[in-house]
């Protein structure tokens, strides 16, 4: 039923949306079908905050430098610290260290889609951290897959956080004028081996270029689902990347 109503809600969003080449990333949680340029770096700094039933405060400040190291092959690394308050008691510390492998698959043509495929092997820091995501080493597939409708990006992803969670969505990029552009998302999380209750998640946002290899981004969304426990009654992601 979930999926169904996953399912339903990106046909709404993409259909509601006119039919200019975009680029995605952050605010979104899902990832879009590019590679850096080869021999290029992006810098990636961002923030998320999660509101949930049983996780009065949860803040992810995360850094990310990726490099076209590759032509259509881009490598990448990440660091999370997390903040983390629940039941009058807190964690923080830098959550995990990621590193990724993202290859452009297939260039979209006039009938088909772009499609990537990537790979993510995420190591925790402190396994005494029991509230954090993972306890141990997780490897990352995943696929996505993007197309243009006129001047809207239409992205969807695959990715499977082995023996932990399956995430897959959708995502809307529509540009107001050369600099600006709206963001919408739905997302599903769906766990394995948890007692954390499966996700259907959305965000609304904007991107902005204010400079000519800058930008600043920033969505805000919430459960789709009845928001308890791990379910979030607020979700926002904010921050800004430069390339060079």
């Amino acid at each position: 039923m979930k999926k169904l109503i996953f399912l339903f809600l990106s046909f709404i969003v993409l259909t509601a949306l006119l039919p200019q080449n975009l680029m995605a990333a952050p605010p979104v949680v899902l990832s879009d079908a590019e590679v850096v340029s080869h021999k290029n770096w992006e810098v990636w700094s961002h923030v998320n905050y999660k509101d949930t039933e049983d996780q009065e405060v949860y803040k992810v400040p995360t850094i990310e430098v990726i490099y076209g190291i590759f032509p259509h092959v881009e490598v990448s690394l990440e660091a999370t610290f997390i903040v983390e308050k629940a039941d009058g008691d807190g964690v923080d510390g830098i959550d995990s260290i990621a590193t990724q492998v993202k290859v452009l698959a297939l260039e979209e043509g006039k009938s088909y889609p772009q499609i990537a495929m990537a790979m993510q092997y995420e190591v925790p820091t402190d396994d005494q951290k029991e509230r954090l995501d993972w306890s141990d080493n997780v490897w990352t597939p995943a696929i996505s897959l993007q197309k243009h409708f006129g001047k809207t990006l239409f992205i969807t992803q695959v990715k499977y956080y082995i023996d932990s969670k399956w995430r897959y969505g959708a995502d809307v990029f529509y540009p107001i004028d050369e600099r600006f552009m709206f963001v919408s998302e739905v997302y599903a999380d769906d766990f394995v081996h948890s007692e954390d209750k499966d996700e259907l998640n959305f965000r609304l946002g904007f991107k902005y270029q204010f400079m000519e290899k800058a930008k600043v981004f920033f969505a805000a969304g919430r459960s789709l689902l009845t928001a308890k426990d791990n379910r979030p009654e607020l979700e926002t992601n904010g921050g800004i990347m430069f390339e060079f």
